[in-house]
């Protein structure tokens, strides 16, 4: 009984610690700029349930960078409908990543942020032809939900490293404004990528998106700070992405 009556306290503590640090924001921002650099990369994407191995497609991402803004494009390309498209592009400060701009566009819908003092733009339906105007007021500093993901492999990764990071979304069926994405757990270990063992951060996340339900987890190598492999565990099985190459 004392041995689990220990343990209930170290997650209290361990929760209280993390809600009691400041969440990182664009105001806050501390990253190894020298790895932010233009690169294009391709992951291969695929659904796991069980024993069954299901192809998605291919995620293609391109990344730009002047000397004011970083824009982060992605294109999906299913693999049973190669001509059918799902594109989204974020432009952000390079200094801190504060959200300049947003668009998504797939076959079902449409949409376009534009960051300010407020933010802007419009939610497209494509299936019923109804549009959602967009105006949001803000008070405190954000990321774009689109680019926390690749703000993650310029932290400060060490072993039980975790922080709450600010992020603005948009989904009409369900949240819209600044929410919480977490990061829960990052761990220093090894595992293999293209016949070769890399040593890579294991780096366990979370956000108030899915309600906090589903653990997505990045294999980010220690080396170059390129994300080799996502893992987004729901009920029914795994969300996988695996990069092609480091090139």
């Amino acid at each position: 009984m004392k041995y689990i009556t220990g343990l209930i306290s170290i997650c209290f503590l361990s929760i209280a610690s993390l809600h009691c640090q400041t969440a990182i924001s664009p105001s806050n921002l501390k990253i190894d700029k020298a790895f932010v650099f233009p690169e294009k990369y391709t992951m291969n994407t695929f659904f796991v349930m069980g024993s069954q191995k299901i192809p998605i497609g291919k995620i293609h991402t391109s990344l730009d960078k002047t000397t004011e803004t970083i824009s982060i494009t992605t294109i999906l390309r299913l693999a049973n409908l190669p001509s059918s498209e799902y594109i989204d592009s974020t432009v952000v400060g390079s200094r801190n990543f504060k959200p300049v701009y947003h668009s998504s566009k797939n076959p079902m819908r449409e949409m376009v942020f534009k960051f300010g003092e407020k933010i802007t733009g419009y939610y497209k339906d494509l299936e019923t032809d109804s549009i959602t105007e967009i105006l949001e007021t803000t008070i405190e500093p954000f990321f774009d939900s689109n680019s926390y993901p690749y703000i993650i492999r310029l932290l400060p990764l060490k072993d039980d490293y975790a922080v709450e990071i600010s992020i603005f979304d948009f989904n009409p069926k369900s949240k819209v404004g600044i929410m919480t994405a977490t990061i829960l757990d990052t761990k220093s270990i090894e595992m293999e990528f293209n016949d070769e063992q890399r040593k890579v951060w294991e780096v366990k996340t979370t956000s108030d998106i899915s309600d906090n339900k589903f653990i997505t987890t990045f294999y980010i190598d220690k080396l170059t700070n390129k994300t080799l492999k996502q893992i987004t565990e729901n009920d029914k099985g795994q969300l996988v992405m695996e990069r092609e190459s480091l090139d």
